[in-house]
């Protein structure tokens, strides 16, 4: 691929990362076949024996998928409802989850799924009843092709148990400064390499990037390094973090044709205006982005809005040894990708599910950070060994480096760094009372003696 550029102007190449895929090396039995992980899929493709990640999207066969949903159809007919409000009662989940491992079988898919919950809207604090109430929109589901679990009408991904327990089981480490994070950076000396590589192409005047060139890029580079923070490093939480900011940045790069129209890759908008920028290196990452926290004031109900995600992004500037720092300003056609994200990401969830299992699990981080920053389990007595962490979740394989790889667009270049960040205790601990959601209350006591979720009756 040709590079174009003005004379005086420096020609740029982009080193990306390769897709993310996964699956399990180990796993908890009582979460196999019933749901929650079928063949670990998370975003639809695998890490290899060494931990890398490597390949492209997959889809599952016909018969792979036949069994799921086989497995997936052993639930409460009921539960297929599309309703704008499902409860799920806690005291009645860990019940049900005992009850359950009791009999010696697999958790049911209407407990590894949540009772087909898609976002955690609610908590309800309820006193009478010594339990915790959560509450949002729910609706039966099916799988993708890829395995995703998602609604039946709305295709959107359901909440996994397993990452509900996570949430609980990080609350404390969350809290303490130590954050919920991921970041997939280059090394110190694959930015060296990666520079006296640029620095050999200006002082040749070199106008053409061929493949031999983009090759010697890529392995210059070299792997880039993951590093995870505040939740356990094999869990399916983890790699819904890795799997989002990995589709982001291949979104970006343009190594994965984007899903909507509105929004086009950044090197692709850097061809099409033949945009020219001296050397940079932008780093992006997914962030947290809620309004306020509505709370009752009588301090029995919370709510949680807002999109829940954004992009954001700056420049970064690396020395002669490698070392990246922030460089106090932001590239605009980056900037403006970042913001476009922002904007669609509730479309692009609708095409890349992953992207709403990330916010899904930011929702219960929020969720788990309310309820323990309130200290509501300990007002009502209520105790919740299994999800707290006597149950087991599953184990995954853990990818430790990403190999580079290379894309060109004209007289740009970038070596792409970034993350996700999850200040869950942030966003619970700034609330705002609303006076209106008292109404609530009527709708999240009418559970039965045997019932742990249901449908508010409206």
């Amino acid at each position: 691929m040709a590079l174009r550029y003005a004379k005086n102007t420096l020609c740029f190449v982009c080193v990306a990362v390769a897709a993310l895929l996964t699956f399990p090396s180990t796993s908890n039995a009582q979460f196999n076949n019933g749901g929650g992980n079928f063949f670990g899929v998370v975003g639809g493709v695998s890490v290899d024996a060494d931990k890398v990640v490597r390949g492209a999207s997959q889809s599952l066969s016909s018969d792979d998928q036949q069994r799921i949903l086989k497995a997936l159809s052993e639930t409460d007919s009921d539960i297929s409802d599309q309703s704008p409000m499902r409860l799920i009662s806690l005291r009645g989940l860990e019940a049900a989850i005992a009850k359950s491992l009791k009999s010696g079988k697999q958790l049911p898919a209407d407990i590894q799924f949540m009772a087909g919950l898609q976002r955690l809207e609610y908590v309800i604090l309820s006193p009478e009843t010594k339990d915790i109430i959560l509450a949002g929109p729910g609706e039966g589901w099916k799988t993708d092709d890829q395995g995703n679990v998602v609604g039946e009408k709305s295709s959107m991904p359901v909440l996994h148990l397993q990452d509900f327990m996570v949430a609980m089981q990080s609350v404390d480490a969350a809290g303490q400064g130590q954050g919920v994070s991921v970041s997939i950076d280059p090394t110190k000396e694959g930015v060296q390499r990666v520079n006296k590589i640029y620095d050999r192409i200006v002082k040749n005047r070199i106008t053409h990037v061929g493949q031999q060139l983009m090759d010697e890029i890529a392995q210059a580079s070299g792997k880039q390094q993951v590093t995870l923070t505040g939740v356990p490093r094999d869990s399916h939480f983890s790699r819904v973090l890795l799997t989002a900011d990995y589709k982001m940045k291949r979104l970006a790069m343009g190594l994965d044709k984007s899903p909507i129209r509105q929004l086009p890759s950044m090197m692709s908008v850097i061809a099409r205006k033949r945009i020219n920028i001296k050397r940079a290196i932008p780093r992006m990452w997914i962030e947290c982005d809620y309004e306020p926290v509505a709370k009752s004031d009588d301090n029995t109900i919370w709510k949680i809005a807002g999109k829940g995600v954004s992009v954001q992004t700056e420049d970064q500037v690396a020395d002669d040894l490698g070392q990246r720092r922030a460089s106090g300003r932001k590239i605009k056609v980056a900037e403006d990708w970042a913001e476009s994200m922002t904007e669609n990401y509730e479309a692009l969830s609708a095409k890349v599910p992953v992207f709403r299992d990330l916010r899904n699990v930011m929702d219960m981080s929020v969720i788990a950070a309310i309820i323990r920053n309130e200290g509501l389990a300990d007002k009502v007595g209520l105790k919740m060994p299994l999800i707290g962490g006597q149950l087991e979740t599953p184990s995954y394989t853990v990818p430790e480096t990403i190999p580079s790889q290379v894309s060109v667009a004209d007289s740009y270049a970038v070596q792409v760094s970034g993350g996700v960040i999850l200040d869950s205790w942030g966003v619970a601990r700034n609330t705002v009372v609303n006076e209106e959601l008292g109404e609530l209350v009527a709708v999240a006591k009418v559970a039965t003696a045997d019932r742990w979720w249901w449908n508010a009756k409206q």
